[in-house]
């Protein structure tokens, strides 16, 4: 299982236009097995607004973690987009936020995603979400000597 660094949190993403079964199911194997689940930039799914409320909420009362894009942020990957992540970062649903950063072209959109994140919702938030909760992310599920050590 590939996590992210040391810990036992795994990203996963879906893009679809529905939420099949195989994600639940999905889902349910990794946290059976003690993995920590990260949902990447849910504001992207297809699913209309009802159905995407519905899920994340079934989500979040399982132990998913949310994952929000810069570049969504900052209108980059359309207002739609835009506007499920602001709600949802007014909402207080993500755990993280991350860069998506694939290609060095793509530098300038993650940027202004930071630059409006940083002026609408303040530094604070920001440190929060970019530094403090990715780093115990690293090494969620790890014993306090495991940490230490590595």
């Amino acid at each position: 299982m590939t996590t992210l660094g040391p810990g036992k949190a795994v990203l996963i993403g879906w893009w679809g236009n529905d939420w099949p079964t195989c994600c639940d199911a999905s889902i349910a194997w990794l946290l059976e097995r003690g993995y920590q689940p990260v949902l990447a930039h849910p504001e992207r799914m297809g699913l209309p607004e009802d159905e995407l409320d519905r899920v994340l909420e079934c989500l979040r009362s399982e132990g998913v973690l949310l994952q929000g894009n810069l570049n969504s942020l900052a209108g980059g990957e359309g207002p739609a987009a835009q506007q499920r992540a602001e709600h949802l970062l007014e909402t207080e649903r993500y755990y993280v936020l991350a860069s998506d950063t694939h290609r060095p072209d793509s530098v300038p959109g993650r940027n202004a995603g930071l630059n409006r994140l940083r002026k609408r919702f303040g530094d604070d938030l920001l440190q929060t979400l970019l530094a403090e909760r990715p780093r115990a992310l690293l090494h969620w599920g790890l014993s306090a000597s495991s940490r230490a050590a590595g």
